[in-house]
């Protein structure tokens, strides 16, 4: 069974928050509670809209060097294992099913995937933080 965690995307300060302690909900007016990891759960701050952030939930897969991989993050493996071409794939939930979606629009060798089927990943950054990453040359 895997571990059931979070991190949030904080929309208005643009930063990863990964001391997410949980929400109330989804629609206006609900909130979401941080705490630092260096308190207990005494030290948990104010609550702030739940609208403000982007809930990114953990896979339960690291990748080869150990990185936890998180929805929204862009992963790469190995080109050998796609005929030599080096691909970017985008995590993300689909159907109930963690799936790698490749970067590369309209190209059948790198359609989405499940996550599992990437044997060696590597966490390369997130869709918010490093969208630089999947920008086209």
């Amino acid at each position: 069974m895997r571990e059931i965690k979070y991190r949030a995307w904080d929309i208005e300060l643009q930063e990863m928050r990964d001391d997410f302690l949980g929400k109330s909900g989804d629609e206006p007016g609900d909130w979401i509670l941080f705490f630092k990891k260096e308190e207990n759960i005494e030290g948990i701050q104010n609550p702030y809209p739940r609208q403000r952030f982007v809930l990114l939930e953990y896979t339960g897969l690291k990748d080869r060097d150990g990185v936890e991989i998180y929805e929204g993050d862009i992963i790469s493996e190995d080109p050998s294992v796609w005929n030599g071409h080096f691909y970017y794939f985008i995590v993300n939930m689909r159907d109930g099913c963690w799936e790698a979606k490749s970067t590369i629009p309209f190209d059948k060798n790198a359609r989405g995937c499940l996550l599992f089927n990437i044997k060696n990943p590597k966490v390369e950054g997130n869709i918010y933080e490093n969208p630089e990453v999947i920008k086209e040359e």
